[in-house]
């Protein structure tokens, strides 16, 4: 059988630490762009190296897409090492290296279909963005073969499966388990991330993203999205006199209302008005309102016929569709605005209270984070961060790199593959 010289790339000592933990279980909760998953696929690696004919070993990612940045990084991983007898199936996702071992790597978005194999190790990547079915599903696969498992991911909320299962090895109340912890810091003083980088992350993502991706801090299942100290440090005493600048409309239904909320040029608002009516009645208020200012709208559902008659005669307006991506997005931008303080808005008795019980929640199995109001009544809270998010087009606000509480950007900090080698 051929054999080859191998060489382990270069780990900062945190890095390290877990990779050559000899523990059965090891979970991992580290700072977004700390190199979990390099160490991660270090660590399975090595371990299919040393595997002998037949052995399979999986590595399960979120999505498909997030699983191909591994599965890639993984071929690149044999090239550099010169190995070159590793079979490729590009559609499964499969590598067969020479010694005879399996590598998968895995989707879990369908659980059911990750039972029945027999894995001698496996890596869950961003754990707490995985379902904890899927969570259930692999580790069956390791019931015969008694084989280790790495979990990696950076933090969300408190309530996820993910973060409940490192407090519980953390205290020792698993055996055979380990639990390590990467914060941005450590990464710093290993030259892996810069400092100026994390500082001005840090100036443009609001607190509790921050501390969620970079300082490794969950937050609670239900919380204030924007802080009811924040909330008053941006209160003016009333609407703007300044010319309008751009809207922002959150279309009403037949019982809910319409809004617009204008800010000016220094983001204060200066228009406010809900109301409720027919589609007829609101067109037209909207129409008189808005005319050829900048406005974005809620285009979502029914709200996109009524976007393209609004356009007729507001030709700089422009719809905005909710999905839960685009929503998270959307009021990421205002939480981090208003944690800044540099959006501005009378004390009406409604905009405050809306804002002030506006709440996040996440769902324990799925990770994924939904927006809503305790009150009920969204319409305000989603009509200026409309005007919030135009206001960044408009004046070219430097891009916040808004960051998804359901879903981390993948990549690991490497732009290619020889930085993960240097």
């Amino acid at each position: 059988m051929t054999t080859y010289n191998y060489k382990r790339p270069y780990l900062y000592p945190k890095q390290a630490e877990f990779v050559d933990c000899k523990k059965n279980l090891i979970c991992v909760e580290g700072s977004t762009k700390s190199g979990k998953t390099i160490g991660g696929l270090i660590w399975l690696l090595e371990k299919a190296l040393k595997g002998e004919p037949g052995y399979q070993y999986a590595w399960l990612a979120p999505t498909y897409r997030i699983s191909c940045i591994a599965y890639d990084r993984a071929k690149e991983f044999f090239r550099k090492q010169n190995i070159q007898e590793v079979k490729t199936s590009n559609i499964a996702q499969k590598l067969t290296l020479f010694n005879g071992t399996i590598l998968n790597f895995l989707s879990g978005e369908k659980p059911d279909l990750l039972y029945g194999v027999d894995n001698q190790a496996y890596v869950i990547d961003e754990a707490s963005r995985t379902s904890e079915e899927a969570f259930h599903a692999m580790t069956s696969t390791t019931t015969f073969t008694s084989g280790p498992s790495l979990l990696i991911s950076n933090v969300t909320n408190k309530s996820n499966w993910f973060h409940k299962l490192c407090n519980t090895v953390r205290i020792g109340k698993i055996r055979d388990a380990a639990y390590y912890k990467i914060v941005w810091q450590d990464a710093v003083e290993s030259g892996i991330l810069k400092k100026s980088v994390i500082e001005n992350k840090k100036r443009i993502l609001s607190k509790r993203v921050f501390d969620s991706l970079f300082n490794c801090q969950a937050y609670s299942d239900a919380s204030s999205v924007f802080g009811v100290d924040c909330i008053q440090a941006c209160q003016i005493e009333g609407l703007s006199k300044a010319v309008t600048v751009n809207y922002g409309v959150d279309l009403g239904k037949t019982h809910d209302y319409t809004v617009i909320i204008g800010l000016d040029k220094d983001c204060r608002v200066s228009f406010y008005n809900r109301f409720l009516g027919s589609h007829i009645k609101n067109i037209a208020k909207i129409n008189a309102v808005v005319k050829n200012t900048p406005c974005l709208v809620d285009a979502t559902g029914a709200g996109d016929p009524i976007v393209e008659i609004l356009r007729q005669k507001c030709s700089l307006l422009n719809g905005y569709k909710y999905s839960n991506t685009s929503k998270v997005n959307l009021i990421e931008n205002l939480a981090t605005m208003i944690q800044q303080q540099t959006i501005y808005f009378p004390p009406i008795e409604e905009i405050i209270k809306e804002l002030e019980s506006f709440e996040s929640k996440t769902t324990a199995k799925t990770g994924l984070t939904t927006y809503s109001a305790a009150t009920g009544h969204d319409d305000i809270v989603n009509a200026l961060a409309l005007a919030a998010w135009k206001y960044k087009e408009q004046h070219k606000v430097a891009d916040l790199d808004c960051v998804m509480i359901g879903a981390e950007d993948e990549d690991e900090g490497y732009h290619d593959i020889d930085d993960f080698w240097n």
